[in-house]
């Protein structure tokens, strides 16, 4: 059970492996999705997971602000470590 709340969920009875094994499967199943219609179901689903696990808003902004961090950072990076036709020239990287 997580330290910060006193209250026991549902999510927090079950098994780490068959949480762990769930999000897998989720998020491989959202990055195959291209409807749109399909990724809002997918939103409403993460957040009903999110209100069924009896989260408080604080500490998941905490964390998912670090993940989001990390995601800019590959984000302005990428450009520079995929090969194939510059678009511009950044010193002596090229982005493509």
């Amino acid at each position: 059970m997580n330290s910060d709340r006193a209250v026991s969920s549902f999510i927090d009875r079950l098994d780490p492996r068959t949480r762990l094994l769930t999000v897998v499967v989720f998020v491989v199943s959202v990055t195959a999705l291209d409807n749109l219609w399909l990724l809002a179901a997918a939103l409403i689903v993460a957040l009903g997971l999110i209100w069924l696990a009896q989260l408080s808003f604080n500490p998941l902004r905490h964390r998912l602000l670090h993940v989001e961090g990390f995601m800019l950072l590959l984000f302005v990076l990428l450009p520079f470590t995929t090969p194939g036709e510059p678009l511009f020239t950044l010193g002596p990287l090229n982005a493509s």
